[in-house]
Parts: structure tokens; C-alpha cells; sequence
């Protein structure tokens, strides 16, 4: 069972496996793994692949610089939020 576990976890690319632990309460070993995190660069590089794939599937165009698809996402973001923040009396 404990290889198992652990040859699951082999697969998964952002766990790396750390330690087997005895635990004396339930008598058995326990394997112990670390989550590792992606890189703030490595996150915006993701969503800067995402967030062209998506212009580019919506608009149906490629965009001339990734301004313009911060431009439309920002511009989708403000209509679809556009009551957020605001207060109404009456």
C-alpha cells in the first residue's frame, strides 16, 4: 500500500515525495509529500498563454501586442462588474 501511494504521487508534477514518518497512534508508516508551488513568472506565463488562447478564440483575430489582450480583458472585467463597489440610498 505504501508503494502505492507513493508511486501515485511519482505521476503528479507539482508534489514531490519528502519523508516516511512512523506514527505510533495508528501504528503505521506514513508517506509525506511537499507541494511544490509554481514561480509567480511561471503563473503569469500560463496566463499570459491563456489569456491569448482566449482573445484569439473569442475575437477571432490575433492581436497585434499582448496590450491589446490586457486591453479586452480589462474592458471584459469592467462590464461584468461594473456595479461592484457601488453604493446605492433610497
Amino acid at each position: 500500500m505504501m508503494s502505492n501511494a507513493i508511486d501515485m504521487f511519482d505521476q503528479v508534477k507539482n508534489v514531490e515525495f519528502m519523508v516516511i514518518t512512523y506514527n505510533e497512534e495508528i501504528q503505521a508508516e506514513i508517506p509525506s509529500f511537499k507541494l511544490k508551488e509554481p514561480s509567480t513568472e511561471e503563473w503569469n506565463k500560463k496566463a499570459r498563454i491563456q489569456n491569448t488562447k482566449m482573445f484569439i478564440q473569442i475575437n477571432k483575430k490575433m492581436p497585434q501586442t499582448y496590450q491589446e489582450v490586457l486591453a479586452w480583458i480589462y474592458d471584459e472585467h469592467k462590464e461584468s462588474h461594473s456595479d461592484c463597489g457601488t453604493v446605492t440610498f433610497s
